[in-house]
């Protein structure tokens, strides 16, 4: 009759009882009729500290430790710690309190034969798990003794061996495996490696350390006999840089295809947002109208007031719909982003709350970049208050930060691919949830929101990524559940100066001049004319560009300006204005859209901080563009 002697060490009186009673009662326990029971008597030495359970085993003729981790005078893995450290030799199972997987496989890594939970342990299945436990234990101690023997012959092998018993347990590694794992020799010894799931094919294996770079590998498992047991030998080698190689061109096809799929939506919404301008420019225009001619205690008054404050938070839609899909025409000038931080924080901090800090980090070294300051602005406050809906009520931080950038072309962990170089990067980065994987794949796409209805319509970042790739920049952002994200900003940095900003439309002369006016939607060409009457002007209208010659041809006074709307059926309106302008050189030229389409942006000559007028427009915006064009800028918008 086999006879064992069990050290039950638990503080708990009810959870040592009932292990007592298992442990006595076990045979007669068993539930399976049909498996024989072993022929074995049990001792219980109890113990409800570990230095008393220390004492114990120092008294000898113990057989098997039964182990709580959760004890008064120690906690968790450090009681096994404790045992190591006191020269315990006896196999130790581990009774845990939770199903965990990740601890199960710790506490063998740290020396335990196994691990058993609470309230699932059958009565006759504990005595069985005890005994394999010390069965491990003898084979341990025998493999232990053949390991100078077997490392001898694979010692000196380039690749990484290591041998693995039948229970997925390295038994021995070379020094080759060592440095592969980046691991001392006896921490890999008693690590549950796994057993190969096919011995015919090579398969691969990823190396995961907390402290070094993870790795890859390609690992070949034959099966062997080791003292007299069946094992496997496993041979390692390092493919990480093989892998990442595929891995990076992997990611590119990937980014390819989001970037596609962004440009798509980018012209559906331009597309849309040329068709609403046009609406809006009408709207505003008609209900401006009626403001200046209404008295303000006229009941209808209020009314159009309303429709001209709707029509213009309308106009602010499409222009973030514009600014995605890189159809709003910019005004770029060189930019010192430091300032540009420094005069938004006021805005940023009122944004943001009192329960949430802004540290705003600049350095002061920053190189110079061009882009359209409001764009760049608008950015900002995008992040800015994407970073505060990240971060809940219990408050937390938002960092701004600066600094100058070199990309090169291994620097690929970015959407757009922007070439390498000088880049000013502006960074900004939360304390906030993060986010799961499933969200940053949808991140910059238009109306993709996760917040609550009328909490936002989405257009956030998506204005973010038509604003970087607008002006040749690239975006990377960083985020994981739990840990915050960071958005980071590449600007091209320019050697040019920093831009001097000149006071327009400021001049209040008498309008006189003779604009000729071309647009082919009436609904948006009799409230321009209207608003140009208003402020003095003598108006010509044409709805194409046979019907402006025609009002060239038959004028007999000079004609100061020509307004033109950009897309128009037939001839275009750059096209009209480059033939025009080759006959009267004279006359003053500016654009107006809703959609800039290519045509502009093919002769960039065009795009002038005062030459262009992007539809949705106010009587007072209209009425500035004008004056600033006849005044201020007397030569030609095509010279």
């Amino acid at each position: 009759m086999e006879h064992l002697t069990v050290l039950l060490i638990e503080d708990n009186p009810g959870d040592a009882y009932l292990l007592w009673d298992m442990l006595i009662h076990a045979p007669a326990q068993t539930e399976a009729p049909d498996v024989a029971v072993p022929d074995v008597t049990v001792d219980v030495v109890y113990a409800d500290r570990l230095a008393a359970g220390l004492d114990c085993l120092r008294d000898g003729n113990i057989d098997v430790v039964l182990l709580d981790l959760s004890l008064p005078d120690s906690q968790g893995l450090d009681t096994l710690v404790g045992l190591d450290h006191a020269g315990c030799e006896v196999p130790v199972v581990v009774i845990a309190s939770l199903d965990d997987m990740a601890l199960s496989l710790k506490v063998m890594q740290y020396g335990a034969q196994d691990c058993l939970v609470k309230g699932q342990i059958q009565p006759g299945d504990l005595v069985q798990t005890l005994r394999y436990a010390i069965e491990r234990q003898q084979l341990r101690r025998a493999l232990q003794a053949s390991e100078a023997r077997f490392r001898q012959l694979i010692a000196g092998s380039a690749d990484g061996t290591i041998l693995l018993d039948a229970a997925g347990v390295i038994r021995f590694a070379n020094p080759a495996a060592e440095t592969l794992f980046e691991r001392e020799h006896h921490e890999l010894l008693g690590l549950v490696f796994g057993l190969p799931v096919c011995l015919e094919e090579p398969m691969e294996l990823d190396v995961v350390h907390s402290q070094f770079p993870g790795k890859i590998v390609e690992i070949h498992v034959v099966q062997i006999e080791w003292e007299g047991e069946p094992a496997f030998l496993a041979s390692l080698r390092d493919i990480t840089r093989r892998k990442q190689a595929e891995a990076q061109l992997q990611k590119q096809e990937i980014r390819l295809r989001q970037a596609q799929q962004m440009e798509a939506v980018g012209r559906l919404a331009g597309g849309i947002a040329h068709e609403f301008n046009n609406l809006l420019t009408a709207i505003i225009g008609y209900s401006n109208i009626l403001v200046t001619r209404l008295e303000k205690d006229n009941s209808l008054y209020r009314h159009a007031s309303q429709i001209s404050s709707v029509a213009n938070r309308a106009s602010l839609l499409t222009r973030q719909l514009m600014a995605f899909s890189r159809q709003e025409t910019l005004q770029p000038e060189v930019v010192d982003c430091n300032h540009l931080i420094r005069d938004t924080e006021h805005i940023l901090r009122s944004l943001i709350g009192q329960h949430i800090a802004l540290v705003c980090q600049l350095d002061a070294s920053l190189w110079r970049t061009q882009a359209d300051p409001m764009q760049l602005q608008q950015l900002l406050v995008n992040l800015v208050v994407n970073a505060r809906d990240a971060i809940s009520d219990a408050g937390g931080a938002i960092v701004i930060q600066t600094a100058n950038v070199v990309l090169h072309d291994s620097d690929r962990d970015r959407y757009l691919n922007a070439p390498p170089g000088n880049y000013v990067m502006l960074e900004v980065s939360d304390t906030g949830r993060g986010m799961e994987a499933e969200v940053k794949a949808h991140l910059f796409e238009p109306f993709y929101t996760t917040k609550s209805v009328g909490q936002g319509v989405g257009l956030g970042l998506s204005v973010v990524y038509g604003i970087v790739k607008q002006n040749a920049g690239d975006i990377a952002v960083d985020s994981e559940p739990g840990e915050g994200s960071r958005f980071r900003v590449y600007m091209p940095q320019t050697g040019a100066l920093l831009s001097e900003f000149y006071p327009g439309g400021s001049d209040t002369t008498s309008a006189w001049q003779t604009v000729l006016l071309v647009e082919d939607e009436d609904h948006v060409r009799e409230p321009v004319r209207e608003m140009l009457e208003v402020q003095g002007y003598r108006v010509l209208e044409a709805a194409n560009a046979e019907e402006a010659w025609q009002c060239m041809k038959s004028c007999s006074t000079p004609v100061h300006l020509l307004l033109t709307d950009v897309i128009m059926p037939g001839q275009n309106g750059y096209e009209l204005a480059t033939e025009l302008a080759a006959h009267y050189p004279d006359m003053q030229i500016l654009f107006m859209s809703g959609h800039t389409d290519d045509i502009l942006r093919r002769h960039p000559e065009t795009q002038t901080v005062v030459r262009f007028l992007q539809k949705p427009f106010t009587p007072d915006a209209l009425a500035s563009k004008v004056r600033d064009v006849l005044y201020q800028h007397p030569d030609s918008a095509l010279d």
